[in-house]
């Protein structure tokens, strides 16, 4: 038998762990003296779908509010890299356990899954735990936003030291001049902004002749601060997902913390 060696923490690394639990127990302590467990409730998990949803014993699917993890495949489509770290990290800290459910104010998505943050019994963030080790990216859905800055520091501690995923070139953000109309589901695509359109509903900022980011004009005045102008030539680095509509790709975002501007 093989003894591994045991490795001392570097001060950086002791350091990120303090930090990341600082976050993850403010988010606690905000959620317990403000006033939000109004809308929070206690259930039990007895199923784990994937790294971000669950099934309660009511029967209810349960999305995790503020993070997106790997897919887990199906029929011939495999696993996304890090889709089982991501259900297993859940299954150990919350299978046939009691956990605390902070309701968002959104409280139901379009496939009738309910909204809310994850708490298990002794006051973990379930998700800074997923974002912390790079099992999940963070995510920003409007009105469900609250948390949406912490949610996204604890990430750029993560990529910063290649936690997880973010160690893995499948996660690298795409260049939106390379996009093929075939590209699906969950990216972080990068690109200039090459023009600004508009509907009568939407905003939309090219960053390519075939791909664009979406914006209700009503999402831009309750969340934006600038005017779609400013943005006109920026390069920025936009994280959804990708659909095909008219032979144009696009992803429809409703918050800023959703694209981020590089310079």
């Amino acid at each position: 038998m093989t003894l591994r060696p045991c490795l001392r923490a570097s001060p950086w690394d002791a350091f990120f762990i303090c930090r990341v639990l600082f976050i993850s127990c403010n988010l606690f302590y905000w959620a317990l003296f403000s006033g939000a467990w109004a809308a929070s409730e206690t259930a039990t998990v007895t199923a784990i779908i994937d790294g971000d949803t669950l099934i309660l014993r009511d029967g209810r699917h349960l999305r995790l509010i503020g993070v997106n993890s790997p897919e887990q495949g199906y029929g011939k489509r495999p696993d996304e890299p890090w889709a089982t770290a991501a259900t297993a990290y859940i299954r150990t800290r919350l299978l046939n356990k009691k956990v605390r459910l902070l309701m968002g104010r959104q409280r139901q998505d379009r496939h009738r899954r309910t909204l809310a943050q994850v708490f298990s019994e002794d006051g973990q963030d379930i998700q800074a735990g997923l974002l912390e080790r790079g099992l999940a990216v963070a995510i920003t859905v409007a009105p469900n936003v609250d948390h949406a800055e912490e949610y996204l520091r604890i990430e750029r501690i993560a990529r910063r030291h290649a936690n997880g995923l973010w160690g893995d070139a499948y996660y690298k953000p795409k260049p939106a001049q390379g996009l093929s109309t075939q590209t699906r589901g969950f990216h972080f695509v990068r690109g200039r902004i090459q023009r600004i359109g508009k509907s009568r509903r939407y905003i939309y900022l090219d960053l390519s002749d075939r791909f664009s980011v979406r914006i209700s004009h009503q999402a831009w005045q309750q969340y934006w601060t600038d005017k779609p102008k400013d943005w006109l030539g920026a390069l920025v680095e936009v994280r959804g997902w990708v659909s095909l509509y008219n032979r144009r790709l696009r992803t429809t975002i409703s918050h800023p913390a959703m694209i981020e501007r590089l310079e």
